[in-house]
């Protein structure tokens, strides 16, 4: 923007986000916050020096306008610069880039400055529409079912108006049609796409964000999509110059999920569908061949191959000696840690080899560009998937830990093969930290007793800058603290806990004035709190995680709605979700949040801390409970008006000397002694 006589001299930060600054008359209910200008002046002077940072700020302290305005600001000195800003949940990126940015935009026009901004997601995320017209193409051909003619129709009716061709963009009415097995058959696919040759070049929806993101200032994606980008070095992001991860709690975990793999029958019988389906498809588009011998031949490898797939579970299964399961339990899981090589056959190995080239044959005598370039792709999944069979019967690397789960729910069971790092800092320290320059780490839960030390430690971070900055909310008269009174303790006597936490929990529940999230650690005792705390029991409308099909969203936003409803969640709901006001009062947590100790991969970590002279309790499982349990008590303050109770039925808060830990790495609140006290706490707010 030239400048002109409306144009301002630029206040420092400061000024900027005061109570008489711009953003006060462009934000409702803004209120300056000395924490959030201290944490964007120290932003600012990262970003300026290039230094690294980690900074926690607690809720309240509006991080978000806190590192997004310094680094607007930055391209003034730099107009080629870029910076990454990479969060967690989609909640926050949706925050960032529809209300956060734009804001930010419109108060920096003011001053002559101008930024560009956009949003970056994985390919996978994006309706290609190369493919979505051969996908119409295969059901005028009738090699694809008839009946998702309209679907597609509708999908490409959407694409000429979308802005973002991302699928969590898709209006429901149409999102609700599509499966998970058609999604794949249309979106973008990095081992399909004929990036170079592709003739939707100016059309393509990723394409297009793609260059958005390349002409942008500030470009908004996910951790995965970052991590995969300096992990793996598949360059899909544009050079940036520097990166703010948000959450950055979850950065270990998506580093090690990245870095991971699982393998299910289920996902090898999925890959092999497609293949089959793509066979079919594609057949009538080979020159120079018998088709029909071609595609029998195929189907012939095909079921060779599922027949390889359920050997080789049946087998690791035999091997391993998991046995039957407990058919008293609703949901049980065994592992195996596996050190040694070869511990059944590759089954695998000889259909897929078998797969492959076929697949092989169709790409030279493919006279369709397209259709060659969907072989290509069911060549390129096959092939990974092959590889990590192979990795895990070879136990290829030293620094990975592989393991075979058998987990069963109900009458439904099933084996998995897994392999991942025992430890992500050194892949972070060296990949991530050596190489970009400045990395700012920020969340509202980084330190364990005031400390970053176990933070850094496991994320690589050996660096000191750093910075702790408490909320701004006044905990001791909007939050109060409630420890149930003589639980049985869950690791001793858990069958009695899990009743005596349920009971506890209706007791809570009736004297709560408002909406109340119930918080498991898993999903069997969630499965079971289903069956006890019902609507008839409670008097409230009762939200289950993952009931009939929901998405986490769909449930929360019918929790919202009700006003005075319970939330009965695990895992996702411990974190990123917002629900301000009467909508959600009370937090119950059932159980304090550590991770499983006995899985091969928690067991392999405590060796490799105990070889390095740490200790997996006090340096790891301690702390990383801890953050969780941070989390989820930062569900119930979402902003200066909130109040209300957490209730902890976990005794061991009390009867540990571990459990000040926790309680000391939250917020002072009021003290709760029983449900008298509590009652009395909502009668004084009603």
């Amino acid at each position: 923007m030239q400048e002109n006589e409306s144009v301002r001299l630029l206040p420092d930060i400061g000024e900027l986000l005061s109570d008489s600054g711009p953003f006060a008359s462009l934000i409702k209910n803004f209120k300056s916050r000395s924490a959030q200008v201290d944490m964007a002046k120290l932003i600012e002077t990262s970003l300026k020096e290039g230094k690294h940072l980690i900074v926690e700020a607690g809720t309240g302290v509006g991080k978000s306008l806190a590192y997004a305005l310094p680094c607007a600001l930055w391209p003034r000195n730099n107009q080629k610069s870029r910076i990454v800003i990479a969060t967690y949940t989609k909640l926050l990126q949706e925050q960032l880039y529809k209300h956060v940015l734009p804001d930010i935009r419109s108060v920096l026009a003011k001053y002559g400055i101008d930024f560009n901004y956009s949003l970056l997601m994985g390919s996978e995320n994006y309706l290609c529409l190369r493919r979505l017209g051969i996908c119409l193409k295969r059901i005028k051909e009738g090699n694809l079912n008839a009946s998702h003619k309209d679907i597609l129709i509708k999908l490409r009716d959407w694409a000429v108006e979308t802005k973002s061709g991302l699928r969590r963009d898709i209006p429901p009415e149409i999102s609700g049609e599509i499966s998970d097995s058609l999604w794949r058959k249309i979106c973008r696919d990095p081992n399909s796409c004929t990036w170079k040759t592709c003739q939707d070049e100016y059309t393509c929806l990723y394409k297009i964000a793609y260059r958005k993101a390349r002409n942008s200032n500030i470009v908004v994606t996910n951790q995965s999509y970052l991590l995969a980008n300096v992990l793996l070095n598949p360059d899909n992001i544009p050079k940036y110059d520097a990166v703010i991860v948000d959450e950055a709690h979850n950065l270990e975990k998506v580093a090690s999920d990245l870095l991971g793999f699982t393998i299910t029958k289920n996902s090898i019988d999925n890959l092999l569908t497609d293949i089959s389906d793509l066979a079919k498809c594609l057949s009538m588009h080979l020159k120079g061949k018998d088709r029909s011998r071609w595609i029998a031949g195929v189907d012939q490898r095909v079921k060779e191959a599922h027949t390889a797939a359920a050997l080789f579970f049946d087998e690791l299964n035999k091997k391993l000696q998991f046995g039957n399961h407990d058919p008293d339990k609703e949901s049980n899981i065994k592992y195996a840690h596996v050190k040694l090589p070869n511990v059944v056959n590759n089954f695998m190995s000889i259909p897929f080899n078998s797969i492959d080239k076929y697949l092989q044959q169709a790409i030279q005598n493919c006279a369709d560009p397209d259709e060659k370039s969907e072989f290509e792709g069911g060549v390129a999944r096959c092939r990974e998937l092959l590889s990590r069979i192979t990795e895990f019967l070879e136990c290829k690397s030293e620094h990975n830990i592989y393991w075979v789960e058998s987990r069963q729910t109900g009458s439904e069971s099933e084996v998995s093969i897994s392999g991942s790092p025992v430890e992500v800092a050194s892949y972070l320290d060296t990949k991530l930290f050596g190489r970009i320059r400045p990395v700012i780490l920020t969340s509202a839960t980084l330190t364990v007793n005031k400390s970053f030390d176990v933070t850094k430690s496991n994320l690589g971070f050996s660096y000191d800058n750093e910075k702790l900055l408490e909320s701004t909310y006044n905990y001791k008269e909007q939050a109060a603290i409630y420890i149930a009174k003589k639980m049985p303790d869950p690791v001793y006597n858990y069958e009695a806990f899990k009743e005596g936490a349920l009971d506890e929990c209706k007791k809570i529940i009736s004297n709560v004035p408002g909406g109340v999230f119930v918080l498991f650690t898993s999903w069997e005792l969630l499965k079971h709190a289903k069956s006890i705390l019902t609507k008839k029991a409670l008097g409230k409308n009762v939200y289950v995680q993952g009931e009939n099909g929901a998405s986490n969203m769909q449930i929360l936003q019918r929790f919202k709605r009700s006003g005075n409803g319970v939330l009965l969640g695990t895992d996702t709901f411990w974190q990123g979700i917002d629900v301000p006001g009467k909508e959600l009062v009370c937090v119950i947590i059932t159980r304090l949040p550590f991770n499983p100790h006995n899985t091969p991969l928690e067991q392999a970590r405590k060796e490799f801390l105990e070889s390095n002279e740490k200790s997996y309790f006090s340096d790891y499982s301690l702390p990383r409970a801890v953050i969780k349990f941070r989390q989820g008590f930062g569900r119930l303050i979402r902003n200066e008006k909130d109040y209300g109770v957490v209730c902890i039925l976990d005794p061991r808060i009390k009867t540990k000397r571990y459990g000040n830990t926790f309680l000391n790495s939250i917020p002072k609140c009021a003290d709760i002694e029983n449900l008298s006290e509590l009652k009395a706490f909502y009668n004084r707010r009603a």
